[in-house]
């Protein structure tokens, strides 16, 4: 943590910092307010008939002590159709659509130390294209299969549960990854999902919907250069694929994915000499209805612009 004493701020700017965050004023009347900021709803929680998204969100995904529905929505996953539901995941066919096999990519061998204190957010890119193995390098860390293990079913036979380079709770794997491509050597502008069992990218958007995705992004050009990065990292979620296990806390697990899958992306970018920015700057409703989600059982949960550094 940085010392106070090395900040070159002046003590009434100090001042006024401890006590903009140590009090708040209270407006009682803040329901007659047409225009209503975050910071005015914090202040006027107690007289407020406001949505408290995140204290309902905690308060629903809290897991009790004998709670039997959980404990049996669990077991559920341990029978043999279950297991062998698991055993599907990421095979969904993809007749009629243009499929293309990833390169093995390029190692990534910097030091993780090194990576951790290299990495900061990039939001200017030089409009450079990226290399195809380096797009593959990048898929792989954040979702490749790394291993498969064989489980034994009770009625006999076997089923092969394939695991990921990023942790998921109970190995569902809620989180799809697509890539929408702006400028990758060898790759066609579109947009495509990557499909880590058979390790490819299918093609889902032609150009059209390239842009009409580009169009739900609400950060200018000039705070973050989109427009002269080499693609967009996007993260969709079905939030039942957890939850029919899990319930409410299924969800907690499905937004730990989308932060991992987030950091495997920024540190095998600062290993290729990429630079990377999360960006939650969009209109979820409109970037949903683009793709082609329902917005409530599958929907996009975040996204990450990638490109080299200006």
């Amino acid at each position: 943590m940085t010392n106070p004493s090395d900040e070159k701020l002046s003590l009434p700017l100090v001042n006024a910092a401890i006590f903009s965050s140590s009090y708040k004023s209270i407006a009682p009347s803040v329901q007659s307010i047409g225009l209503r900021t975050n910071g005015l709803r914090y202040r006027s929680l107690t007289f407020a008939q406001e949505q408290r998204t995140a204290e309902e969100f905690l308060l629903n995904t809290r897991v009790h002590r004998h709670d039997r529905e959980m404990a049996r929505s669990v077991e559920h996953y341990f029978v043999d159709q279950s297991v062998a539901m698991l055993s599907l995941l990421g095979q969904e066919s993809t007749a009629g659509l243009r499929t293309i096999k990833l390169s093995p990519g390029i190692p990534l061998s910097i030091a993780l130390g090194s990576a951790i204190t290299q990495r900061r957010s990039c939001r200017s890119y030089t409009g450079d294209p990226l290399d195809f193995d380096e797009l593959s390098a990048l898929l792989h860390s954040v979702g490749q299969v790394t291993g498969i293990a064989k489980v034994h079913l009770l009625q006999g036979g076997e089923a092969s549960l394939r695991f990921r380079s990023v942790p998921s709770g109970g190995g569902l794997y809620p989180v799809d990854l697509y890539w929408v491509a702006l400028n990758v050597a060898g790759l066609n502008p579109a947009v495509y999902k990557y499909l880590p069992v058979r390790d490819e990218l299918v093609e889902v958007g032609d150009a059209a919907m390239l842009k009409g995705l580009l169009r739900c992004f609400s950060v200018p050009e000039e705070l973050l250069s989109i427009g002269r990065a080499a693609g967009i990292f996007v993260m969709v979620g079905q939030p039942w694929r957890s939850m029919r296990k899990y319930g409410g806390r299924g969800t907690r697990f499905m937004l730990m994915e989308v932060g991992a899958m987030s950091e495997h992306l920024h540190l095998a970018a600062v290993a290729l000499g990429l630079g990377s920015v999360d960006c939650s700057s969009y209109y979820d409703d409109e970037m949903d209805e683009v793709l082609g989600f329902d917005g409530l059982y599958q929907m996009v949960l975040h996204t990450v612009v990638l490109g080299t550094p200006a």
